[in-house]
């Protein structure tokens, strides 16, 4: 079969089959026979809002109509005022989920605080996100809390995951992330940093145990008055996922989730000073045997008559793996900025 051209062209192909055709209808909430007469160019989509719903209703043709519509309206997709977002059902972050965060804040012990709220945020985020299960991860790096006699904070890490069911094999491995990661950049520039096609723009890390199959993705900082606690990592396995109604949206959902740390846990950007971390390799190498030192720890703080919480053990064997000399950066400082969309 030919290429087709243009986005109309791949529309008649599409709707060929009548129950496709009334199915696409259904989800735009148009007359099929519309669909048809932009196929034949007899008419146009006003709004231009119409294109966007176009768009969600294909996942499997998702790039390529991207592509073949901007040829005919370059702006419509990203830049229709009445249209921010894809799907206009979720344009917004669900009235309830804000007052299910502020009874969490208000209610839950502080010990089971910050997990009750990342979870609560991510599990919608996804949801709103991803409603056709195209693949969706999204993680939280915290700023890792400097232990004396250092002053700066060096690092992040993961410490929350949340993704799609289409990504069955992602899972949470609790990296370091330093200057060498896209979240590192956000942390220290303090701003979101979106690339929209990774395979063009290599400069910043996307932990590849997150998904090997990362297109695009954003990064968001995690902040309360100027000061930072970490980051929103979002990636997507499609190419140009995060169009502006998308990055508002997230930047809500970053606004929520910073409720779920303490105040000490935010810092000054004037102290974040991050290093390039290891490579993923090194790093399993050191999360296979954590616990084991860890546990080695509490018992020699046991035996010396001076017990620890396995916080702080946990805390004290991170900082000796993060002073000890860098063996195999996973990436040179990034120099050019990712483009920003």
């Amino acid at each position: 079969m030919q290429e087709p051209r243009t986005w109309r062209e791949l529309l008649a192909a599409v709707i060929r089959d009548t129950k496709e055709k009334q199915r696409i209808a259904n989800e735009m909430g148009v007359d099929p026979v519309t669909l048809t007469r932009w196929a034949t160019h007899e008419s146009s989509p006003r709004p231009r809002s119409l294109l966007n719903r176009l768009v969600e209703a294909l996942p499997p043709h998702r790039e390529q109509l991207i592509q073949l519509i901007r040829q005919e309206f370059p702006d419509a997709l990203e830049d229709d005022p009445g249209s921010v977002f894809i799907d206009p059902v979720v344009k917004d972050v669900p009235p309830v989920l804000y007052a299910r965060i502020l009874e969490a804040h208000a209610t839950v012990v502080e010990s089971l605080r910050a997990w009750t709220i990342m979870n609560l945020v991510m599990q919608q985020l996804i949801r709103q996100l991803d409603p056709q299960h195209t693949g969706i991860a999204a993680s939280i790096a915290q700023c890792q809390r400097p232990l004396p006699p250092q002053q700066k904070v060096t690092c992040l890490r993961e410490v929350f995951l949340e993704k799609s069911q289409a990504l069955t094999s992602v899972a949470r491995r609790g990296y370091f992330l330093g200057a060498e990661s896209l979240v590192g950049y956000a942390v220290t520039q303090c701003r979101p940093v979106v690339v929209q096609n990774l395979q063009e723009a290599s400069d910043f890390v996307i932990p590849q145990a997150l998904v090997s199959e990362a297109r695009s993705a954003a990064a968001y900082p995690l902040q309360r008055a100027g000061q930072v606690a970490g980051a929103l990592l979002i990636i997507s396995t499609q190419r140009d996922y995060f169009l502006h109604g998308r990055q508002a949206l997230i930047q809500n959902y970053a606004y929520l989730l910073s409720l779920a740390f303490r105040d000490d846990e935010f810092y000054d950007v004037k102290d974040i000073e991050l290093r390039l971390m290891p490579s993923e390799s090194i790093q399993n190498a050191y999360m296979a045997t954590f616990n084991q030192r860890v546990n080695e720890l509490l018992s020699q703080a046991e035996r010396r008559g001076q017990p620890l919480t396995r916080r702080e053990a946990e805390e004290q064997v991170i900082a000796a793996f993060l002073a000890a000399p860098l063996q195999q950066p996973s990436s040179e400082q990034p120099e050019q900025l990712p483009e920003q969309s």
